[in-house]
């Protein structure tokens, strides 16, 4: 009985031991893909960052320009 305990255990050790490392090898891969996802993300806000102040930009100046255009005399 005392011999398969002993390899009971050695198995329960043995199959712990690989589940571990094949966990930590996954968490690994999953901790690359995010760190690269997140850089993603940031390029892409970035990005929209940059199209949004062109577009405010060029609101701002469509609307310089209409003002520019009114006449002086018109209230309404």
């Amino acid at each position: 009985m005392g011999t398969t305990a002993n390899w009971a255990v050695g198995g329960f050790s043995l199959a712990a031991m690989g589940m571990y490392t094949w966990c930590e090898s996954r968490r690994k891969e999953e901790q690359k893909g995010m760190a690269a996802a997140v850089i993603g993300m940031k390029m892409l806000n970035e990005k929209k960052a940059r199209e949004r102040a062109a577009e405010e930009a060029a609101q701002k100046a469509l609307e310089q320009a209409r003002e520019k255009d009114k006449p002086w005399y018109k209230v309404w």
